[in-house]
């Protein structure tokens, strides 16, 4: 066999029978804390990277029942490059008596999606190994599966939503527990993965991909922890200890926020004591309305920004009332409502209602809506997907605190058009579309950009709704 076209790289013999103990005592430590048993079967999402095999080589030594390591082939590497590691990863998996699964994505798949969506490719990744992941747990009756995140990744998280704006709930951390998945080194150092894979014997991959500056999370992992390391030396120390801080407040916050109890309107809404609710810390009430609008979304958080809107608008007194991101909050006979409801700041901007298809000019802004089918069979191109909205529609400027489910998560219009590099006298002019559920679709095909649709049901479509707006 000839040289390898990736690095292939034993880890260096450096305390190993220490690394030992920590390494395999806090494996068991997590899994007894769940309540798991040698007998249950267990799964390791297993990249053939240091990490990971550290995680399937310790759940292996202790004692397990032969685990399953599922490895996903995200067809995004060189084929050489994947064909070796996956070489790799058969040769552990033999060496340690763990029963193999390996997942091949089509090749493309990942990049024509995350084109498609404009959520980049580390997002549209993980969104299939995840549900590689769901499969594999599925089909193997697997208990849990284990991820090998470690304190690094966990900093690295904290940065990317220190500065993205997280609040208390983002800064809590990467979780150690989350449904079926357990994470339980994301207390120890790779230091101490890599001298246990020395003292093992065993051989790790590395991803190419690790060193390209292309994806955030890297340039945070090469630039600027670095940097925070040669001028702020505790950083790390302070910042696990602010996490934890985060994470009390939030869990306070949470509780507050619960006693706060919205019931069931006539309308179909929420409603809540007016009285109560402006009572509260602003803190509890925001968390309050949030948890309350997160009720009516299946896939995306509620929009911060437009409930601490609300609150300010509401606390004008009876009678007053605010619209926003597709929900109408009402205050009246000392109730607070939530709804959903169709939004317009009609002080400046533009507003355009229609229940059907159909063309129509308002002032300068013409608006054609029409319906176009797609070929039979054939993956839905550009338009709104038939089953993704309901009439009537909204088609109006941006306003603060907009934001759009997209597949790899909820994204604010003001990050998107930054994405985008879009001056901000341009960015009132971007369509914004909407109907009673939220935002369904930006049209920056207006200013030269891609249009982006809310997340809709998977599968295929055989009709779309054009939507072309003219002179905005």
């Amino acid at each position: 066999m000839g040289s390898p076209s990736f690095p292939i790289r034993k880890a260096p013999p450096v305390s190993g029978a220490r690394a030992r103990c920590v390494v395999e005592a806090t494996l068991l430590e997590c899994l007894a804390k769940r309540g798991l048993k040698p007998i249950d079967r267990l799964a390791v999402a297993y990249s053939g990277g240091p990490d990971s095999t550290a995680l399937l080589a310790a759940l292996c030594t202790v004692g397990w029942a032969r685990p399953v390591a599922i490895h996903v082939d995200h067809g995004i590497r060189p084929r050489s490059e994947l064909d070796e590691e996956i070489a790799l990863v058969k040769r552990n998996c033999v060496a340690l008596g763990a029963h193999l699964i390996v997942a091949h994505v089509r090749p493309l798949a990942i990049t024509e999606r995350a084109g498609s969506s404009g959520e980049g490719i580390e997002a549209e990744a993980r969104r299939y190994r995840y549900c590689a992941f769901r499969k594999a747990l599925e089909r193997t009756g697997a208990s849990a599966i284990l991820l090998a995140h470690t304190r690094g990744d966990q900093l690295e998280t904290l940065l990317m939503r220190l500065f993205g704006g997280s609040g208390s709930g983002g800064l809590r951390g990467i979780p150690e527990a989350g449904g079926a998945f357990l994470r339980p080194f994301l207390g120890l150092e790779k230091a101490e993965l890599l001298a246990y894979l020395a003292e093992k014997g065993l051989f790790y991959s590395t991803d190419s991909t690790n060193a390209s500056t292309d994806y955030l999370r890297n340039r945070i992992r090469q630039e600027l922890m670095p940097f925070l390391d040669r001028g702020f030396p505790g950083w790390r120390s302070g910042l696990d200890r602010a996490s934890a801080k985060a994470r009390r407040d939030d869990e306070a916050l949470e509780k507050a926020a619960l006693a706060l109890r919205f019931d069931s309107s006539s309308t179909g809404g929420l409603c809540v004591s007016a009285s109560d609710l402006f009572a509260a810390p602003e803190a509890v009430a925001l968390r309050a309305l949030v948890e309350a609008g997160g009720r009516f979304l299946v896939k995306s958080r509620f929009p911060s920004d437009v409930a601490l809107e609300a609150l300010r608008v509401l606390r004008r007194g009876d009678g007053s009332s605010y619209s926003g991101a597709g929900f109408a909050f009402i205050r009246r006979e000392e109730k607070v409502e939530l709804r959903y409801g169709l939004d317009f700041p009609r002080v400046r901007g533009y507003f355009i209602l229609i229940d059907r298809p159909r063309r129509v000019r308002v002032g300068s802004i013409e608006l054609r809506a029409e319906w176009r089918g797609t070929s039979l069979g054939a993956d839905c191109g550009p338009g709104i997907r038939a089953d993704a909205f309901c009439f009537p529609l909204v088609v109006r400027s941006r306003r603060p605190g907009d934001s759009i489910s997209l597949p790899g998560g909820t994204k604010r219009l003001d990050a998107l058009f930054s994405e985008w590099a879009l001056p901000e006298e341009d960015r009132a002019r971007v369509p914004v579309i909407e109907d009673r559920g939220g935002i369904v679709a930006v049209l920056g095909s207006s200013v030269g950009k891609k249009d982006r649709y809310r997340v809709g049901p998977s599968g295929r479509c055989d009709r779309l709704l054009s939507v072309i707006v003219k002179g905005a």
